[in-house]
């Protein structure tokens, strides 16, 4: 519930923030993992590419960055990532796990799990 109040401040001051990550699966709440990068500041694609789960929980500035959402069908997050590196020194990076990621059985992310 506070993840707006927590990333907005950080976007206009560094033009991308990311939080720290819990996932969770969807159905029985159940805690998967969390992510467990360094300290706050700011984060290399090679920091993002060795523990980030997934890249959904981006904040960024669309007027000061200048981007838009690529139009692929699988791997769009990645090279949106990609973009945003190429204008900021890195992604600001928020300690707290203030963004829940939901894994659903038959997802893209869990194929072998369908039903």
């Amino acid at each position: 519930p506070d993840y707006l109040d927590i990333m907005i401040p950080l976007v206009h001051t560094h033009g991308a923030a990311t939080p720290r990550i819990m996932v969770k699966d969807a159905q029985s709440g159940d805690v998967i993992k969390t992510d467990n990068p360094p300290a706050a500041g700011f984060l290399k694609i090679t920091d993002l590419l060795s523990f980030r789960s997934t890249y959904a929980p981006i904040a960024y500035s669309k007027k000061k960055l200048n981007i838009d959402w690529p139009s692929l069908h699988y791997g769009e997050d990645l090279i949106f990532w990609m973009k945003i590196m190429e204008r900021v020194p890195g992604i600001w990076y928020v300690p707290e796990a203030c963004y829940h990621y939901s894994f659903r059985k038959g997802s893209l992310s869990r194929p072998e799990e369908s039903d």
